[in-house]
């Protein structure tokens, strides 16, 4: 087992909850737990008390950011994720709620929520498998342009479903969803991180400072649209991006994790956020990692994405709800432009003009973000 790092003891936690559980045979950390510390726990039986599967997922908060824990972040957000599975899948224990999500696609699934404790601030959940996510899915040379069309339309079908019933229904659900502590986290941490990126450029430093009041303005409000009573207010997933997405084996479904930025805000943001990373793989991908064929499945995966959430969700401005979106694009272009993960393909022609920032991971080399940049400050514009 290799749970020495645990904030609590798993398997004594777990006697205490379920006692007939039998030892787990193993208890392994799961990566890219940023936020919160995330365990697989592995049983050599069916367990009838989580649906006669051999392994769960048990996450554990502690009110700051995992990987940095002088961040914080309120542990309200982990009563929100617990009502997000309880409304998504009907098979959740504990937390009622007035209403649930009927979904009408099988081939999008989400966890089940088979025990919280808002004491200890645990979260046990169904174990939805290790498989890839969709930006593995979309540059893997085996993916064809057929299944990233076919997934884009679910997701675009599923999504717009999903905000078309929670808008509905908004009044109902609103006091189990408002998420002061997201909202807070974005506004301190994520907002503010386009300043440094536009500080590399030789803007006026007036143009700057509008652009940041503008991003700081608009992480505020969720819209640039003066009028309230014109924007539409959904339950939003909150942290759609191609990380929170896993294909199956059948590259038929999607499973969609990690509903705690679940929040009531503003769809044009859901859809722009996830819109972002979708461009940047079809125009930027990940240093060595961009393929022709990659590229153009994440091209085709967005066009049909947005093709079916546009057909099927309105919202009470469409005005107002496309300039939203293309803000929060040219904020997460931006921000993501700092994070060194995304590079033209194409080799730099800036002729000494670049502009420079490190190279996410080991390598730690230098990479032009110059083009990314541009387009970010285009959008915000």
């Amino acid at each position: 087992m290799t749970m020495a790092d645990a904030p609590v003891d798993i398997v004594q936690y777990l006697s205490t909850v379920f006692s007939t559980l039998p030892t787990p045979i193993s208890i392994v950390r799961l990566t890219g737990g940023e936020i919160n510390y995330v365990y697989r726990v592995s049983f050599d039986q069916p367990i009838e008390e989580f649906a006669s599967a051999r392994s769960v997922v048990i996450k554990i908060s502690l009110g700051t950011l995992a990987s940095h824990p002088e961040v914080k972040f309120g542990l309200e957000r982990q009563m929100i994720e617990a009502r997000a599975m309880a409304l998504l899948a009907p098979t959740s224990t504990g937390l009622p709620l007035p209403i649930s999500f009927p979904n009408p696609y099988p081939h999008v699934m989400t966890p089940s929520l088979y025990h919280y404790s808002p004491q200890n601030n645990i979260l046990i959940m169904q174990d939805m498998g290790s498989h890839p996510d969709l930006q593995q899915f979309l540059l893997d040379r085996a993916t064809t342009s057929q299944d990233a069309c076919a997934l884009g339309e679910l997701l675009g079908s599923y999504l717009s479903q999903f905000h078309t019933f929670t808008k509905d229904n908004i009044t109902m659900l609103t006091p189990y969803f408002i998420n002061n502590a997201v909202r807070t986290l974005l506004q301190d941490v994520f907002y503010s991180a386009v300043i440094p990126v536009i500080s590399l450029t030789t803007l006026p430093a007036s143009q700057i400072a509008q652009l940041a009041e503008k991003a700081r303005l608009f992480g505020t409000q969720g819209t640039l649209d003066q009028t309230s009573s014109t924007v539409t207010e959904v339950v939003k997933m909150g942290d759609l991006w191609p990380g929170a997405i896993l294909i199956p084996q059948s590259r038929k479904e999607l499973v969609i994790l990690d509903w705690e930025f679940c929040d009531i805000g503003n769809p044009a943001i859901e859809v722009g956020h996830f819109v972002t990373f979708l461009y940047l793989l079809a125009n930027f991908p990940p240093p060595e990692m961009g393929t022709m064929e990659g590229m153009t499945n994440a091209s085709l995966f967005m066009k049909n994405f947005l093709q079916k959430y546009i057909k099927n969700f309105v919202p009470k401005n469409a005005k107002s709800f496309w300039e939203d979106m293309q803000t929060i694009i040219g904020v997460d272009i931006l921000i993501e432009a700092g994070k060194g993960r995304w590079c033209s393909i194409e080799s730099c022609s800036c002729e000494g003009r670049c502009l420079l920032v490190e190279e996410e991971g080991a390598k730690k080399k230098q990479i032009c973000v110059k083009k990314i940049v541009e387009v970010g400050i285009e959008l915000l514009e």
